[in-house]
């Protein structure tokens, strides 16, 4: 009905001038956040769909912060990207119908916004019946709420890429060049293997319970991850 509604021609009046400027000013700062400029390559914070957990698992090698799992649902894809400030990498059709069915549900209520603003044209489809009758009162206070909303949602909007290339090696590749992320030899490992934490070195002493004797005496540098419930050692190997 929102669609319906929001083809019906109007002609704005005087009353309507401050509700036209607040409109404007929301449309104004949606291009603003399209426009801000977002930090990718080696300190972006990414997640991956089931479907490229490969993919994920060598930008992480890369010390990429990237998180991925095959058992993760789209839900929970997109808790985290909002949660977590994260681009979504995903080639998942089902994925990109749910962030482009909330993208829609956006529009409808920056449509909406508009035609209560506009108090004949909310008259209008209150005698064709296409609209309950309210007060005043309730339609800006409708109006305030959708305009709260569309702010909050903009802030928070969903960044995706979607991976066009078939084959894990030809899929980062894309990746990897598409959001400038380079080798850095300090950077490899960084990460843990599996929890995506932040693996730092250790003291020698500190460690020497969790390896084997030979290992201990012939290995000067151990790192060891400060997240996952393993405390997952790496040994390094140089």
């Amino acid at each position: 009905m929102t669609d319906k509604i929001s083809e019906e021609i109007h002609q704005p009046n005087e009353n309507n001038q401050q509700k036209e400027e607040e409109i404007i000013l929301l449309e104004n700062k949606e291009n603003d956040i399209q426009k801000e400029e977002i930090i990718f390559g080696n300190d972006g914070k990414y997640i991956l769909d089931g479907t490229l957990c490969g993919v994920g698992s060598h930008l992480r090698k890369l010390g990429v912060d990237a998180v991925y799992s095959n058992e993760y649902s789209d839900a929970y894809i997109l808790y985290l990207a909002r949660n977590e400030d994260r681009m979504i990498i995903t080639k998942s059709t089902k994925l990109l119908q749910r962030i482009r069915q909330q993208e829609e549900k956006l529009e409808n209520y920056k449509k909406k916004i508009k035609i209560l603003g506009d108090k004949a044209l909310v008259e209008s489809l209150v005698q064709q019946r296409l609209m309950k009758p309210k007060t005043e009162e309730e339609i800006e206070e409708e109006r305030q709420e959708l305009i709260e909303i569309v702010q909050e949602e903009e802030q928070q909007k969903y960044k995706y890429y979607i991976v066009k290339s078939i084959g894990k090696y030809d899929q980062l590749k894309e990746v990897v060049n598409e959001f400038k992320i380079i080798f850095k030899k300090e950077n490899i490992f960084a990460r843990c293997f599996s929890c995506n934490g932040q693996v730092i070195e250790v003291k020698k002493e500190d460690i020497e319970h969790l390896v084997f004797e030979k290992t201990y005496l012939n290995t000067d540098k151990f790192t060891q991850c400060q997240s996952c419930n393993q405390g997952e050692l790496y040994i390094d190997s140089n």
